[in-house]
């Protein structure tokens, strides 16, 4: 069996974890796995309305969240290939949204933005009104992230689930994470990294929190977390506390 398998339902049996999330003014707001649970199920029924069926190609777009939490493991329930889409720099109301479909030949796309300028952030559904021929996708592919090196263009990179499976087994045989754990995540969930993690979280039932990678450091401090991403803002960060004068 999968590890990625029944993630919903695993929200259900660790509903009293929660989802922290950081905010850049400094306020920390928190949701349990069960609320994320019923909205996982509010969301399924959603898209299935929508007539989005297995192997469809589905956007998300939106800055890290509990909702785009939700939003990921829908997808994965319903077996469609997930397209992350990078997030510029600006709101995400301001993106083209039939454009986007027609680069990433996408059938819907998820977008989470904040509601009125508040913290709660809400999921709008966008169903391509003329989509493109579906391109027949391997039943195994999981998700397409793109590459973040700045030097070079991004480039789109396919995962499948079996690889995303392996990497959670390998990660609990090495590291053998129990409950008492707490993942911190600081990076942008179109890095794949990030999301596997909350795989993971999930599955075995620890706490998670979001964070600017800004904030890093004091939701290290605040929260204490067992686990974070092997990231270049954790040695960026610390290079510079260490060798201020640029001497790393």
């Amino acid at each position: 069996m999968s590890h990625i398998d029944g993630l919903i339902r695993q929200l259900q049996k660790h509903g009293k974890r929660t989802v922290r999330e950081l905010s850049a003014s400094g306020s920390v707001s928190a949701e349990t796995f069960a609320s994320l649970h019923r909205k996982a199920n509010s969301l399924l029924a959603r898209l299935t309305d929508e007539g989005i069926q297995t192997s469809t190609r589905v956007g998300i777009l939106g800055p890290n969240s509990s909702e785009w939490i939700v939003a990921d493991l829908v997808l994965i329930e319903l077996q469609c290939l997930s397209v992350e889409i990078p997030l510029e720099p600006g709101v995400a109301e301001q993106h083209d949204y039939i454009s986007l479909c027609d680069v990433h030949n996408l059938t819907a796309l998820i977008v989470i933005s904040s509601h009125n300028n508040s913290t709660d952030a809400v999921i709008e559904i966008f169903k391509h009104p003329k989509p493109g021929r579906l391109k027949k996708n391997d039943p195994d592919d999981l998700t397409v992230t793109f590459s973040r090196d700045p030097n070079d263009p991004p480039t789109a990179i396919t995962i499948s689930k079996r690889d995303t499976s392996n990497a959670i087994e390998s990660f609990v045989n090495v590291w053998t994470p129990t409950s008492k754990d707490h993942l911190l995540i600081v990076v942008p969930f179109t890095s794949f990294q990030q999301r596997f993690l909350v795989y993971l979280a999930i599955k075995y039932g620890f706490d998670i929190t979001l964070a600017p990678h800004e904030l890093m450091h004091q939701a290290l401090t605040q929260f204490s977390p067992t686990i974070m991403s092997n990231d270049r803002y954790l040695w960026m960060s610390l290079g510079g506390r260490s060798f201020p004068g640029g001497g790393a």
